[in-house]
Order: structure tokens, then C-alpha cells, then sequence
């Protein structure tokens, strides 16, 4: 079974609810900045899960839905909640949505995304410790095929620890609490160290990725709350970002081929 589908609508709530030269065709537009609060528009992120042997969704134990989290701190956070049993030592799971009206041509993008999780950072194997957090740019939607009999990803989202080519990994799902092994709620913000350099074609479309890549045979959950896209501009190709293409220069030579 190839699991792709819109986000499901199930899960019990538990509480109430710039850069470059800056010449004119490398400044960013004014909307270059897009943040998507996730619980907002729920209905616009589809679930992706793969990287699991066909034919066994239902050992995963699958979930995602919205939900409202209580938070350690006491306050409360929102967004789409998965959870998932590892049964493949390599689980993806994760969300994405269309993006439009992007400037166009070959540009780079910074992700800054945030999650909430119930894994302390004194927990160092198994839940959140091991799951790496990765975010991105597609070019191409999101979909899925059946390799060796595994479902697989049909596009580059790299493997656990290595990130795909526009698919970078930043950091992991646990939070900056302690108290391993006790579920501990809390926040996590996931920065691109680097930035995402990707072709944006004249339709102005790309595709956002908010996923986890499990390294474990165990459970883990959750929340994806937010994530913010911004456009820093045109990638500068070298020579023209100096003042131009490099002209040969002329020759100084004063012989003649000429009787």
C-alpha cells in the first residue's frame, strides 16, 4: 500500500484550541518571506510516509491529525501530530505543500521551521534522539513507487543522516528539556545552515517539505507547528557578480604573419 494522501482529520484534540548585489532582477519580491503557521491551514499539507516494506502500512500504527499540545512550560502549541512505529530502521514520514507565485530563475532559499516534541536531550537512542529533522525545496510534487518491494520515495530526500539535494538535514527531534526517559513536551527551531539553491521554473511552483527520518527500530511522535521560507535572491554566478563576464584580453604582440 502507497501511503500519500491529504492530512487526516482524526486525532483527538486535547485542549482548546537577502542577499546579492541588490541590482533589480536579484532583489527578492516583497512577499519573499512566507510563514505558515501550520495549524492555520492544515488542510493544505499532504502526508507523505515511506521507506517501509509494502504491504505492512498498518504495522506502523500510523497517525497524523492536528492537534493542541500542553507544553512543559505550561503554554500550548498546535499543528499536525505523527507519530509512527519504525519497523524498517529507516521510516520517513512527513508533510508537504504546494508553494506559488515564486520568483523564478536558479535561486537561494533559508528554512527556518519549528517542531514540538516529547523526546529530552538527555536521551541519546530510540523516539526523537533517533530521528533526523529535515526540510526542503522540490521541484517536482512529492510522490511515491514500490522498489524491491519497499515503498519508496521518487524524489531525492536523501537517506537518515545524508540530505537530499535540496532536502538538507537540521538537526534532530529532541528539545532542549531533560529528564530522559519521561515524555517531556517541548519546542524545537530547525535553521538551514546553508542555503537551499534550487531552479525555480516560470510557473513560479516548488514544493515544501516539514519531514523526519527515523534511524531507529521504535515509535516516535511529533507536532509540526510552523516554518517560514525565504527567498535571500538569484544565486550569483562567478564573474558576473563581480562587475560582468571576464574579457580576454588583446593581444600585445607586434609581430606580423605578413611578408
Amino acid at each position: 500500500m502507497i501511503w500519500l494522501t491529504r492530512t487526516l482529520f482524526f486525532a483527538t484534540v486535547l485542549l482548546p484550541f537577502g542577499c546579492g548585489d541588490g541590482s533589480a532582477d536579484d532583489r527578492p519580491p516583497d512577499d519573499s518571506d512566507r510563514l505558515y503557521i501550520i495549524a492555520d491551514d492544515a488542510a493544505s499539507w499532504t502526508t507523505v510516509v515511506v521507506d517501509y516494506p509494502d504491504g505492512r502500512f498498518d504495522d506502523l500504527e500510523f497517525v497524523s491529525a492536528p492537534r493542541t499540545q500542553m507544553l512543559d512550560s505550561g503554554a500550548v502549541t498546535s499543528g499536525i501530530y505523527q507519530y509512527a512505529m519504525n519497523i524498517s530502521d529507516d521510516l520517513f514520514k512527513g508533510i508537504w505543500r504546494e508553494v506559488t507565485d515564486l520568483a523564478p530563475g536558479r535561486r537561494r532559499f533559508r528554512v527556518t521551521a519549528e517542531i514540538a516534541t516529547p523526546t529530552p536531550s538527555d536521551c541519546f537512542v530510540g523516539g526523537g534522539a533517533s530521528v533526523y529533522m529535515k526540510v526542503g525545496l522540490l521541484t517536482e510534487r512529492p510522490s511515491v513507487t514500490i522498489v524491491d518491494g519497499d515503498v519508496r520515495a521518487a524524489f531525492d530526500k536523501g537517506q537518515q543522516s545524508v540530505p537530499g539535494a535540496t532536502v538538507p538535514v537540521v538537526g534532530d527531534a529532541t528539545n532542549d528539556l531533560l529528564g530522559c526517559p519521561d515524555e517531556r513536551w517541548g519546542l524545537k527551531t530547525l535553521v538551514t545552515t546553508d542555503p537551499i539553491e534550487i531552479e525555480i521554473g516560470p510557473d513560479g511552483v516548488a514544493f515544501l517539505l516539514f519531514a523526519s527520518e527515523s534511524a531507529f527500530e521504535s515509535p516516535d511522535e511529533l507536532i509540526y507547528t510552523k516554518i517560514k521560507l525565504q527567498d535571500l535572491g538569484l544565486v550569483q554566478t562567478p564573474g558576473l557578480a563581480a562587475g560582468g563576464p571576464s574579457r580576454r584580453p588583446q593581444s600585445t604582440d607586434t609581430n606580423s604573419s605578413e611578408g
